[in-house]
């Protein structure tokens, strides 16, 4: 059985100091959430990056603290400093025979690292120190760790603040550790149940988000999960596309994993700070991995309501390494693999009122075997490696389903992905140019086509198709020199 205790964890430390006596006041017209659809988000982007930085604003010295959203009824924390002597921290641990998860309850609870026993890999990436910055809706935010944010528009108003910490047990007596608390921003309740079970290779996270009150409310929910930046280790995803964003001019979607000459899914070859948001189809799994040469690495995946994936990395060129040290002295460098409600963080979802959603999260060493990429599980001719290529379904011979293999699509010149390749309405396996577009039939030649096969087959005596009826057959129709 999995086994929760509670014990201290001692480093260096910088002091909070005392909270701002100053309410956390709005300029008239700023948006208290974020924009609910992801073209006006693009145009207030293109927006502010055809303005100049004032310097003299606060927002440019201040690393934009006073430009985020409102954080009331909170008060700013922004009396930390940079003198950190040795602190203890309450910790909570959860450890069975393959993983051993510590969560910092001080700090929001955050997941403060994850280690795979048998290996010795840090699967989350822990801080070396409590150094706090300005860049969360209340001011003080740390690196680090895995983080759970319920707010819109920000990181985690309870970043550097305690929850409430229960502790319960499953129906088979495993125990479960609970965080929960009231976000009086958004104004909703929430709640991490946290266990590992006896035997599992996988933490686990059941997440809910109540939303009282009787109206819709926009809801906003993404885990942040610290990973090392290391050589020889890339980000998976199921997409094949992402919109990015620089930090500087519009967002834009671009092909994964190459962009331009690019390989973007190593992040040591990302030289600015930057985010990718995974274009992660909706009837696909959402996860993401960070693996090694030998498929070894850190994969998060969840149920389907938690559907959104994110990539943000600060870049290995001066400005990113200058953030990292100053985020975490002596640490080593780090990038973010994210979770949301929605596939950016630029949008929110709207939550009716009365509702409330659940979801479950793993976290757990990716399984991956890299001598899969030469298998074929699905028997089409093409391996594992050439169907991520080419973008079709490993384990469906026929990712289109028009008929045709998708190597023999492959083979033709056709699309495996898409079933009528020419765009003439007749699918691949049917349409005698499939490469070539065809005009349509004529709606009195195919009428008089499928009648006349009609009359000849007992089964549709007496039935007859006229122009504006529908009738479901299954007829091939043949070609011929007066159909055009």
């Amino acid at each position: 059985m999995g086994e929760l205790r509670f014990e201290t964890l001692t480093m260096p430390a910088a002091s909070m100091g005392s909270e701002s006596p100053w309410p956390a006041l709005q300029p008239p017209g700023k948006h208290r959430f974020p924009r609910e659809d992801i073209a006006a988000a693009k145009e207030e982007s293109l927006s502010h990056a055809a303005k100049k930085p004032d310097l003299a604003d606060p927002a440019v010295r201040y690393g934009g603290m006073y430009d985020l959203p409102d954080c009331m009824p909170y008060a700013v924390q922004d009396g930390f400093n940079r003198d950190r002597q040795p602190r203890q921290f309450e910790v909570a641990v959860l450890e069975n025979e393959h993983l051993e998860a510590t969560f910092i309850l001080a700090l929001g609870g955050r997941l403060w690292s994850l280690v795979h026993k048998a290996t010795g890999k840090r699967l989350v990436d822990p801080n070396v120190c409590f150094q706090p910055t300005h860049l969360a809706r209340r001011g003080a935010w740390i690196s680090g760790g895995c983080e759970w944010n319920a707010t819109p528009g920000g990181h985690s108003p309870q970043n550097c603040d305690g929850p409430f910490v229960a502790t319960l047990k499953t129906d088979d007596g495993e125990p479960v550790l609970r965080l929960y608390e009231w976000e009086r921003i958004a104004e909703i309740g929430y709640q991490v149940d946290c266990w590992l079970p006896d035997g599992s290779q996988f933490l686990f996270a059941r997440v809910r988000v109540t939303n009282p009150h009787d109206e819709t409310i926009p809801m906003y929910w993404w885990t942040n999960i610290a990973v090392d930046l290391v050589e020889g280790r890339r980000v998976v995803a199921p997409a094949n596309d992402a919109l990015s964003w620089g930090y500087a001019g519009p967002a834009s979607t671009v092909p994964i994993p190459y962009v331009g000459d690019i390989d973007v899914s190593w992040p040591m070859n990302l030289g600015g700070t930057c985010d990718f948001y995974y274009g992660i189809p909706k009837d696909q799994r959402p996860w993401i991995a960070y693996v090694d040469t030998e498929g070894q690495g850190l994969v998060h995946a969840s149920t389907g309501r938690l559907c959104g994936r994110k990539l943000f990395a600060w870049g290995t060129g001066a400005g990113g390494r200058h953030w990292q040290d100053f985020l975490a002295p002596g640490g080593t460098p780090y990038i973010e693999l994210q979770a949301g409600l929605t596939q950016t963080q630029y949008t929110t979802i709207a939550m009716e009122g009365g509702a409330d959603w659940a979801w479950v999260e793993a976290f757990g060493l990716d399984p991956i075997d890299p001598s899969d990429a030469n298998a074929d599980p699905d028997g089409d001719g093409l391996t594992n490696l050439e169907e991520f290529e080419h973008g079709t379904d490993p384990n469906n011979a026929d990712t289109d389903g028009e008929g045709l293999t998708d190597s023999e699509e492959l083979e033709i010149g056709t699309d495996p992905t898409d079933p009528d390749t020419d765009g003439d309405g007749l699918n691949d396996l049917i349409d005698p140019n499939p490469l070539e577009y065809t005009p349509r039939f004529k709606t009195d030649v195919v009428l008089e086509k499928i009648n006349g096969i009609a009359r000849n087959d007992p089964a549709f005596e007496n039935i007859e198709l006229r122009k504006g009826e529908t009738m479901t057959l299954t007829v091939y129709l043949g070609f011929h020199d007066d159909v055009d």
